[in-house]
């Protein structure tokens, strides 16, 4: 996600500099899997359980 971040803020181009810092190669698929689990959230966010808000309050 930071590399994603990277180029949101920054433009194309630079999410490589984020697997060179963690000094790890940039896999392909589990760049993708995440991506995709990051937008599906925002377009439909999980409910919150109201169990858990009566526990909050």
């Amino acid at each position: 996600m930071a590399a994603w971040d990277i180029d949101a803020t920054h433009g194309p181009g630079f999410d490589h500099l984020v697997s060179e810092g963690y000094g790890i190669d940039p896999d392909p698929a589990r760049i993708a899997y995440y991506r995709l689990l990051d937008v599906s959230q925002r377009a439909a966010p999980r409910t919150v359980s109201p169990r858990l808000v009566r526990y909050c309050r």
